[in-house]
């Protein structure tokens, strides 16, 4: 329950990219487009529209595609699916269609992992990390025991052992050593857990 207004939140923010709008024309989200700015929605791809539709509604009934055996694996690898066939698609639509009709696409993506370097480079680093110190173990904190907490429920559930200092090692390495890459915090969610688990996935 306490994930749904977030769920709802990522949910509406993927609404203006899935009309196609121009980034001049999402700005605000799309309660705000319809609510101030309704002829905004003139401006909406077709295309876009039409896969972003059809990639939805794939989804959402890929489940039932495990029923038939020779569709198996569709229902399995429902993502990867729609994301080779949209990438596909793409390719081949956009080199036929003028610019402005054009899907947007991420583009190029730089190659290789991301370089080293220090979190902390300069006195007004080292001022910013004095001031957010105490804040930040509390977050830490709150983290460590939200993520235990749900690895202890799927840990009963399944019936299995885990060691809370574990558990603290892996989270507290991970996010050390990711902040020498420029990485995000990363802690476990009891809602994408609750998804993991449904999927069948062993191990996180």
């Amino acid at each position: 329950a306490d994930s749904l207004p977030q769920a709802l939140l990522i949910m509406l923010s993927q609404v203006a990219p899935m009309l196609g709008l121009p980034e001049r024309a999402s700005k605000g989200g799309i309660i705000q487009i319809v609510m101030h700015h309704a002829n905004y929605l003139e401006l909406a791809n077709w295309a876009t529209c039409s896969l972003s539709g059809a990639s939805l509604l794939f989804l959402m009934n890929a489940k039932k595609l495990k029923k038939v055996s020779i569709l198996h694996f569709l229902g399995d690898f429902k993502e990867l699916v729609v994301l080779v066939a949209s990438a596909t698609f793409c390719y081949f639509y956009n080199q036929k269609v003028p610019e402005a009709s054009r899907i947007d696409v991420v583009g190029n993506v730089p190659a290789g992992l991301p370089s080293f370097s220090m979190p902390i480079s300069s006195k007004s680093d080292l001022q910013l990390v004095k001031e957010l110190f105490p804040g930040a173990v509390l977050v830490a904190f709150v983290v460590f025991l939200s993520s235990f907490a749900g690895a202890k429920k799927f840990a009963m559930k399944d019936g299995y052992q885990i060691r809370a200092f574990n558990e603290l090692m892996a989270l507290g390495f991970g996010n050390f050593l990711g902040a020498f890459t420029g990485a995000v915090p990363t802690q476990i969610g009891l809602s994408r857990m609750g998804i993991a688990h449904q999927a069948g996935i062993k191990s996180q």
